[in-house]
């Protein structure tokens, strides 16, 4: 495929933020830069953490809207120069996408039908015929064929690169790994917030200091892992020091019925942390926004807002002054703010570039 044509699908078919720390205007002054796409919702993106200029994003057609039609846009995108450039690579709409941390060929992707599995990098995709719809799917980062698919059937695991799946729990929810003991995972889920110490055979309730209600998202600090963050829909951010088995609240989310949405934490710097909230007027319009701490959660800073609704945050692990964000469609038409005559341009507000 031409240079050309892949600037041409980064153009209209990529929808992720590039944040870049460098010299520019104080902290606080956002800048950014749109870098595309215009239609469909981008529900993931994955950096290959054996090789971080690899990037893959999986976009799930949207809808007509005012005679804009955005069905047809979904698809799994792939840049291998740290998203200078993209390629489409497949047409499968992609609600989740798990790189393989030790093999940059392997990956794979949870789409509506099944979940499918690429050996040569995305070039070709296999279904598993795992029966599993619309998986968030996990990857145990020391040990690769090792995965966990989220549905909303039930949490499952495959300990043979996907030939072949494990129910472990019942109820959907969102889980993550701790990267240090993968056999140490979270669940987050309308109930609370639940631990496995064996690889997802038991769970443990872990509300202690947890309003009741759902609790979403959950981020584990990669060099202290008894370190977690949860959100939940007070909307708040909550901290443990201890594996979960105590939270306290650190951070009141405020803004227009706001609900936490993703976060991530620097690798290199797990005192810095970025949260993805969404906000709703009483019209139904909604949009998104991202929040930026540097002291561990105890303060934010909102580095971008009145963007479309965030679907998915991914830093580069090498240089995790790069944040990726994916973005979907608004409940009902342009965000507050931004409101104009709708065209296939202008159908979203897309990626833009934060210099602090």
């Amino acid at each position: 495929m031409s240079a050309r044509r892949q600037n041409q699908l980064g153009s209209f078919f990529l929808a992720a933020c590039l944040l870049l720390v460098s010299a520019g205007p104080p902290a606080g002054a956002a800048t950014w830069k749109s870098i595309g796409p215009h239609w469909g919702s981008v529900e993931a993106i994955a950096v290959s953490p054996q090789s971080p200029s690899v990037i893959f994003a999986g976009s799930i057609g949207g809808r007509t809207f005012s005679g804009v039609n955005t069905a047809s846009s979904g698809g799994i995108f792939k840049s291998v120069d740290g998203g200078s450039t993209w390629e489409q690579i497949s047409s499968l709409g992609a609600r989740s996408i798990a790189a393989d941390p030790k093999n940059v060929s392997v990956v794979y992707a949870g789409s509506p039908s099944d979940i499918f599995k690429s050996t040569d990098g995305g070039a070709s995709w296999t279904g598993l015929n795992s029966g599993l719809q619309s998986a968030v799917l996990t990857i145990d980062p020391l040990v690769p064929s090792t995965l966990y698919a989220s549905t909303t059937a039930g949490f499952y695991k495959s300990t043979n690169g996907g030939s072949t799946w494990a129910l472990k729990a019942s109820g959907s929810g969102r889980y993550v790994v701790d990267p240090v003991t993968p056999s140490t995972l979270y669940r987050a889920a309308d109930s609370g917030i639940a631990k496995s110490a064996d690889g997802g055979e038991t769970w443990t309730i872990l509300n202690n200091g947890l309003p009741s209600g759902s609790a979403y998202p959950l981020a584990v600090d990669p060099k202290s892992p008894a370190i977690i963050y949860a959100g939940n829909y007070v909307p708040a951010i909550f901290k443990s020091l201890d594996g979960g088995a105590s939270w306290s609240q650190v951070f009141q989310v405020s803004g227009n019925h706001p609900s936490t949405q993703a976060c991530v934490i620097d690798p290199l710097n797990p005192a810095i942390l970025y949260l993805a909230i969404r906000e709703v007027d009483y019209s139904f319009h909604s949009w998104g926004t991202v929040l930026k701490s540097a002291d561990g959660g105890a303060s934010w800073t909102r580095i971008q807002q009145n963007t479309w609704p965030i679907q998915a945050m991914a830093l580069n692990p090498a240089r995790p002054c790069i944040l990726f964000v994916g973005y979907g469609e608004s409940g009902s038409g342009l965000a507050p703010g931004r409101r104009r005559q709708l065209d296939h341009v202008r159908f979203h507000e897309h990626p833009r570039v934060y210099r602090p």
